[in-house]
């Protein structure tokens, strides 16, 4: 299990109504963002092709080399039999043969209810921010030219979630210098013994998206949010991240992940809740006054409830689920002398089955 980080103590919060962070830029420009959470629910409305599969997202990008990948994938049998989905790689190349290398995943299944979906959430939103994603070995390691690889494939019955985080470098190991030709892909299966390779080429085109639930790949895999100041000795703050809600409520501040932006943009949705990335973001605890003082950084929900994991100074803990407004987390406590500014560095993920935004909470002591 790669997620045994234990969870913080939740409490109660004061309501203070948040303020969107100042902005955001891109960060993990290394790796691609992957993210397949639609249809949320596989259900008969799905167009299978005649040999029973179906694309639920792809990618590809112009690269040599080596691509590195975060697979988000998050997915609700609604069938009435077990069916497989899993991760597979078509490579085009007539010369080059391809390796799915540094394989790490965490990965798991959960019966239909919110309780247990919200706690496989937490747990990959854990074993992400910790680095503790288990390595695994791929199914087929090597590609060759012309031929479809799979990486990892899960079956999973009626009514359950598969939910997971997948890790992983594609390798050119024929040439350094030769530009990619493949596809990656999401592949659905609506039988639990089907072979996953035998669906490629140019028909296996992403089944019609279904609601606002994110999927899409993206160039990057995080976000940098702007620094936030707070003022020890003054009212309680709040910051919102992650916080856009449809137009014209909230345009947000750190949308980065659009449609627009993503490989295919006329099939993706936007990933405004940043699912499979990290978020990373400074509060700076600033003294100006003449004795030290201390303050408190705490996390809270504001679209709903909320759940994840966080990071600070080399420690990661869940963030257990919280009811909006009122429950929150202490992540941090810092004595701050006179005339002094400390920074303290958040390293955030959300998890999946739980609401954005989320906001940062500081007040003194």
């Amino acid at each position: 299990m790669a997620c045994t980080q234990p969870n913080l103590a939740k409490g109660a919060v004061p309501n203070v109504i948040p303020v969107n962070i100042s902005g955001a830029s891109a960060s993990e420009a290394h790796r691609r963002l992957f993210v397949s959470d639609n249809p949320e629910y596989i259900t008969t409305a799905i167009s299978f092709s005649p040999g029973g599969f179906a694309t639920l997202w792809h990618d590809e990008a112009t690269a040599t080399g080596k691509i590195a990948y975060r697979i988000f994938l998050w997915h609700v049998n609604e069938l009435s039999q077990a069916i497989k989905v899993g991760i597979t790689i078509g490579n085009g190349s007539s010369t080059d043969t391809y390796q799915v290398q540094n394989l790490r995943l965490q990965a798991g299944r959960s019966p239909g209810e919110f309780a247990s979906f919200a706690a496989l959430g937490i747990c990959c939103a854990k074993a992400l921010v910790g680095n503790t994603l288990d390595a695994a070995a791929p199914v087929d390691a090597s590609i060759s030219p012309n031929t479809v690889g799979l990486v990892r494939e899960f079956v999973f019955n009626p009514n359950v979630l598969l939910g997971a985080v997948v890790e992983f470098d594609l390798v050119n190991i024929t040439s350094t210098t030769n530009p990619f030709v493949y596809r990656v892909r999401t592949v659905a299966s609506n039988t639990a013994t089907a072979n996953l390779r035998l669906h490629s080429g140019t028909t296996a085109n992403p089944v019609d998206p279904v609601g606002d639930h994110p999927r899409g790949s993206w160039s990057f895999a995080a976000i940098q949010g702007n620094s936030i100041n707070y003022v020890l000795g003054s009212a309680a703050s709040n910051t919102s991240i992650s916080n856009k809600t449809p137009v014209p409520l909230n345009p947000g501040t750190d949308n980065l992940f659009t449609a627009a932006a993503s490989y295919n943009p006329t099939r993706s949705k936007e990933n405004r809740g940043h699912f499979g990335a990290r978020y990373f973001v400074t509060v700076n605890l600033q003294n100006t006054g003449s004795v030290a003082r201390t303050g408190t950084i705490h996390l809270n929900g504001r679209g709903g409830i909320y759940g994840g994991a966080v990071k600070v100074a080399g420690v990661t803990n869940g963030v257990p689920v919280l009811q909006p407004h009122i429950e929150g987390v202490q992540v941090a406590s810092r004595t701050v002398p006179a005339n002094s500014t400390v920074s303290v560095a958040l390293e955030i993920v959300h998890a999946g089955a739980t609401n954005l935004p989320l906001a940062i909470l500081c007040r003194t002591v």
